[in-house]
């Protein structure tokens, strides 16, 4: 394992500041036109909280917190480190970030959705201390993968 760098947790409250968070995910999960990419700036016009991750100077990582859940569960709905920063603890820092600032905002604790397709991700999560308890049901597949694609911008 890499060795663990010294990073902040900044909460963004611009919409430039989130465009440039797009960098992120489209190093991580790429973009058919990164120029109208708008991944964060949609969450945080839909009211979450978007969070970045710096080292250094260098904004390595992102956090997006949702809306409480019928259980008073806060939902991660994104958590990514660039992959050259991957395998320091980044990630994990990020998710017990949102683990304390569930707390403080009185909800019981997170939930992470994860597409069962992204193994890695859900080997990733258990392996850190989550526990998986059940699936998404949807009854239109299209219709949910569209949804990823509009929130994506893809």
């Amino acid at each position: 394992m890499a060795k663990k760098l010294p990073a902040r947790i900044l909460q963004v409250s611009t919409r430039r500041v989130a465009r440039e968070l797009d960098k992120i995910d489209i190093a991580v999960w790429g973009s058919k036109d990164p120029k109208t990419h708008r991944f964060f700036e949609y969450f945080l016009g839909y009211g979450m909280r978007v969070y970045r991750l710096v080292v250094g100077r260098t904004t390595v990582g992102a956090l997006v917190t949702g809306y409480p859940t019928s259980a008073n569960l806060m939902e991660v709905e994104e958590i990514m480190v660039l992959p050259g920063f991957q395998r320091r603890g980044l990630g994990k820092m990020l998710l017990t970030f949102a683990r304390k600032e569930a707390r403080r905002r009185g909800h019981r604790g997170i939930v992470v959705e994860v597409d069962l397709r992204n193994r890695h991700a859900i080997k990733w999560y258990r392996r850190i201390g989550l526990k998986t308890v059940g699936h998404v049901v949807v009854d239109n597949e299209r219709a949910w993968a569209e949804e990823e694609r509009v929130i994506r911008g893809k």
